[in-house]
C-alpha cells in the first residue's frame, strides 16, 4: 500500500513538473528571431510547389534540412507554418525531458524518485531551454538528437548490442541532417573507444563498423542530394558565417566565457560532478566521460565559429541537457544535496528566466518591425518579378513573397563566398546592379541633424547607403511606419557634393615627430554630432612604406560639429621610422565609413616622409623604399595604382651623366587610358594604353640628384560602386640605366 501510494505521488509530481515546464516554455511562445522566418520562406515555397528555394533563388540558406522538412510536413497538414514549428519545438523539449529520465534510470537503476524529480526540476526551470523550445528554430530538436545519440552509443558500447549500434549510427546521421556541424559528433566514438581500449575494455568492432556504415550512408546521401540540388557540399550559411578564423576564435572565446559566467551555477556543478563520477567509475563514470567528450567537442566548435549573436546562447543551448544530466547523477548519494541542490538551482533559474524574458520581449518587438515591413511591401503590389534587397532576410521576404537579395549572404551564394567573416561580407555593386525596387537597411535618426542615417551594425549596408548610386536612386519610403525601407526612384537625383567641400592643411614639425592636420569646412550644411557624442567626421591617417607596411594607422574623430567656415585641428605623433621613404596619407571620413568624394582622385594629404635619400639604379619595383610617391593609392600585392589624373614619382640619382638615358616602366592601364609622361619637365611618352604594357624611352633627361617623373592620366575612372577610386595606371616596376 505504501509503495503504491509512493508511485502515485511520484507520477503526480512528474505530471506536475511536465505541466509547469510546459507553462514555463509557453511564456516564451511570443518569441522567435527573424531567422526563424528564413526557414518559413523555404517551407512556404516547398509546400507551394516551388521547391526548397528562397523566393526564386535555388540556395540552401537554411541550417537544418530535417527541421525544414518536418516544419513543411506540419504546414502541409494544415497548421500555420510558424505555429507548427513552435509545436515541433515544444514537442522536442518535452521529449528531451523524458529522455533524460530514461537515461538516469538506466545509468543508475537505483536512483530514488526524488532524484529523478530533481533532474526534471533542473531541466524545466532552465531558461535557455524554455526560451528556444517555442522559438521555431532547430536548436531544441538538435539538443534532443545530441542527447539521444550520446545515450544510444553509451548503450551500444556498454551492451555490444547491434540494435543499439544501428540506432547510434541512425542518430549520428540525423545530427548531420539537422545541423552542418552535426556530422562532427561521429568523432566522439573514436575518442570514447580509444579510451576504453586504453583501459582494456572489450570493443565490438562489428558494432562500431555498423554505426559508421549507417552514419556514412546517411551522410553520403545528404551530400549527394546537396551537391546535385545546390551544387555545394555545405549550406550557404557555412560560407556566409566563416572566413576569418582569427576573429571567429576571438569572438568564440568571449562567447563561451560569457556563457560560463552567466550560467556558472550549471557549469561549476557540472565540472565537479564530472570529476566525482569519473573517480567513482562504473556506468555513471562512463556516462560522464562520454558526455564530457560531447560537451568539450561542441564547446570547441563554438570557439572556432565565433559563437552566435542571438540572445539566449543559441549555440550553447543544445548541450545543456547533457550538462544537467551529469550533476543530477552525481547527487544520488547526497541525501540533503539531492533535494536542496535542484531546488536552489530552480529558484535561481526562474529568476534568470525573468531577466531573459524581458530581453526576449525587446527582441520580439524588433522582429515585429520586420513583419510589419514585409506586410507593407506586400501591400505595395509590386510586379511579381520585382527584387528587394534586405539585411534582415526572414520576415520581410516571408511576408512580401518577392525575389530577395540577402545582403548579408546567408541566402545568397555569391555574397556568401566574398572574403571576410560573418557580417563582414558584402558586394554593393552586385546588389545595386540588380536594381532592387526596395532596399531595407538598419537606420537611426541623428539627434543633431535629424538626418536618417545607416546603423553601424552591418558595415556593408552603411557603405551602400553612402554610394553615389544609392543616394541618387533611392529615397526613404514615406508610407512605411518603420523607417528602414528605401524605394527606387523613377529618375535619379543629382548628388549634392557641396556638403563635402573642405580645405585641408598639414604641417610636420622640424623633428618630423608630430603631424598637425587642419580641416576647414567650405561647403554648406552641417557635419553633425552622432549618437556617441562625437563628430560625424573624422580623419583617417596612414603613414606607411612603399611595401604597404604602416607605422601609423589611426582614425581620429573631430571634436565638434562643423558648419561652413569652421576649422578643426588634430595632431598625430609619428614614431621613429627606419631608413627609406614613407608616405603620410590622410582623408576625411563620414561616420568612419565613407571617404569624402574628393579623396577618390587623391588623398587630401599626401606628404613624403623621407629619412634618407639613397640613389636608385637598375630595375626596381614599386615597393622600393628609395622611391617617393605622390598621387598614388596604397600598395597592393603586385602593383601600385595611380589616383586621379596626375601622379608623380621622385627618385635620386648619382653620377647621372654616366647613365645611358634608358627608362622603362612596367605598367597596366585601367581600361583604355590616354597617358602623358614627363621626366624633369621633358615629355618622354604620349599615347594610349590598354592593359599590360612596357613603356620605354632611350632619351631620358636624367639630372644629378632629385628627379621628378610625372604621369598624367586624364581618363582615370572608378572600377565599381564598391571602389570609387579614380584609377589610371598600375605600376609594377621601373628600370633606370
Amino acid at each position: 500500500m505504501v509503495l503504491s501510494q509512493s508511485n502515485a505521488a511520484y507520477r503526480f509530481l512528474v505530471a506536475a513538473l511536465f505541466t509547469l515546464g510546459t507553462i514555463h516554455t509557453i511564456t516564451y511562445w511570443f518569441y522567435q528571431p527573424d531567422d526563424a522566418f528564413i526557414y518559413l520562406v523555404y517551407v512556404k515555397n516547398l509546400i507551394s510547389g516551388n521547391g526548397l528555394t528562397f523566393n526564386g533563388e535555388l540556395v540552401e540558406g537554411f541550417s537544418s534540412l530535417s527541421w525544414t522538412l518536418l516544419s513543411a510536413w506540419l504546414a502541409s497538414a494544415g497548421l500555420d507554418p510558424l505555429q507548427g514549428a513552435k509545436v515541433l519545438g515544444v514537442s522536442s523539449y518535452l521529449a528531451t525531458a523524458l529522455l533524460l529520465i530514461i537515461i538516469q534510470r538506466n545509468v543508475i537503476p537505483s536512483t530514488k524518485y526524488w532524484q529523478r524529480l530533481g533532474l526534471l526540476l533542473m531541466f524545466f526551470s532552465f531558461p535557455l531551454l524554455a526560451l528556444w523550445a517555442p522559438a521555431a528554430m532547430e536548436g531544441i530538436l538538435y539538443a534532443l538528437l545530441i542527447t539521444a545519440s550520446c545515450y544510444a552509443y553509451f548503450l551500444a558500447s556498454d551492451s555490444h548490442s547491434l540494435k543499439h549500434y544501428f540506432s547510434a549510427g541512425l542518430l549520428f546521421g540525423l545530427l548531420a541532417v539537422t545541423r552542418p556541424e552535426g556530422a562532427a559528433f561521429i568523432g566522439a566514438i573514436f575518442a570514447y573507444e580509444t579510451s576504453r581500449k586504453a583501459l582494456k575494455k572489450e570493443l565490438s568492432w562489428i558494432g562500431i563498423l555498423l554505426t559508421l556504415l549507417v552514419f556514412g550512408s546517411i551522410l553520403a546521401a545528404l551530400l549527394f542530394w546537396r551537391n546535385t540540388t545546390f551544387g555545394e557540399l555545405f549550406p550557404t550559411t557555412v560560407s556566409a558565417k566563416t572566413g576569418n578564423l582569427h576573429e571567429q576564435i576571438k569572438h568564440g572565446a568571449g562567447y563561451v566565457a560569457r556563457f560560463t559566467l552567466d550560467y556558472f551555477y550549471l557549469v561549476i556543478p557540472y565540472l565537479l560532478a564530472t570529476i566525482l563520477l569519473l573517480a567513482r567509475g562504473g556506468r555513471e563514470g562512463w556516462w560522464a566521460w562520454l558526455s564530457l567528450i560531447y560537451i568539450g567537442g561542441y564547446t570547441s566548435f563554438n570557439l572556432l565559429v565565433g559563437g552566435d549573436w542571438m540572445i539566449g546562447y543559441r549555440f550553447m543551448m543544445p548541450i545543456t541537457p547533457l550538462l544537467i544530466s551529469v550533476p543530477a547523477l552525481a547527487i544520488q548519494n547526497a541525501q540533503l544535496g539531492s533535494k536542496l541542490g535542484p531546488i536552489c538551482f530552480a529558484i535561481y533559474s526562474i529568476w534568470l528566466s525573468s531577466q531573459l524574458h524581458a530581453v526576449a520581449v525587446a527582441e520580439r518587438l524588433a522582429t515585429e518591425g520586420d513583419i510589419i515591413m514585409g506586410k507593407h511591401i506586400a501591400s505595395m503590389n509590386l510586379p511579381a518579378d520585382s527584387k528587394i534587397a534586405v539585411v534582415d532576410a526572414g520576415a520581410i521576404p516571408y511576408f512580401s513573397g518577392l525575389p530577395t537579395i540577402d545582403m548579408v549572404g546567408l541566402n545568397n551564394k555569391h555574397i556568401s563566398k566574398v572574403p571576410g567573416g560573418f557580417m563582414a561580407k558584402w558586394d554593393n555593386e552586385y546588389v545595386l546592379s540588380q536594381k532592387p525596387k526596395v532596399i531595407q537597411l538598419h537606420t537611426y535618426t541623428d539627434p543633431t541633424s535629424k538626418d536618417l542615417l545607416p546603423s553601424e551594425d552591418f558595415r556593408g549596408a552603411q557603405l551602400l547607403f553612402y554610394t553615389e548610386e544609392f543616394q541618387r536612386w533611392y529615397e526613404i519610403d514615406p508610407t512605411s511606419i518603420i523607417p528602414h525601407l528605401f524605394i527606387r526612384r523613377d529618375e535619379p537625383l543629382q548628388p549634392d557634393t557641396d556638403f563635402y567641400n573642405f580645405q585641408a592643411k598639414a604641417h610636420l614639425n622640424n623633428e618630423k615627430s608630430r603631424l598637425t592636420l587642419s580641416l576647414k569646412k567650405t561647403g554648406n550644411g552641417i557635419w553633425p554630432i552622432n549618437t556617441t557624442g562625437e563628430s560625424s567626421v573624422s580623419w583617417q591617417i596612414m603613414i606607411g612604406d612603399n611595401a604597404g607596411k604602416n607605422i601609423v594607422h589611426e582614425i581620429i574623430t573631430l571634436p565638434n560639429s562643423m558648419k561652413k567656415d569652421d576649422t578643426a585641428t588634430v595632431t598625430v605623433d609619428i614614431p621613429q621610422a627606419r631608413e627609406g621613404n614613407y608616405r603620410i596619407l590622410a582623408c576625411p571620413l563620414l561616420h568612419k565609413a565613407l571617404k569624402f568624394p574628393q579623396c577618390n582622385s587623391g588623398f587630401a594629404i599626401d606628404l613624403p616622409l623621407e629619412t634618407q635619400k639613397t640613389p636608385v639604379f637598375g630595375t626596381t619595383s614599386f615597393k622600393d623604399p628609395r622611391l617617393s610617391f605622390t598621387g598614388w593609392s596604397t600598395p597592393e600585392g603586385t602593383h601600385l595604382w595611380s589616383l586621379g589624373t596626375r601622379s608623380s614619382i621622385r627618385f635620386t640619382l648619382k653620377n647621372s651623366s654616366a647613365l645611358k638615358g634608358r627608362l622603362s616602366l612596367q605598367v597596366a592601364s585601367f581600361g583604355l587610358q590616354k597617358v602623358n609622361i614627363h621626366l624633369n619637365q621633358a615629355q618622354v611618352f604620349n599615347g594610349q594604353l590598354n592593359g599590360e604594357m612596357q613603356i620605354e624611352t632611350s632619351h631620358a633627361p636624367y639630372v644629378e640628384g632629385e628627379n621628378l617623373l610625372e604621369i598624367d592620366t586624364p581618363d582615370a575612372q572608378a572600377p565599381s560602386a564598391n571602389d570609387a577610386r579614380l584609377l589610371g595606371l598600375a605600376l609594377r616596376n621601373l628600370q633606370i640605366k
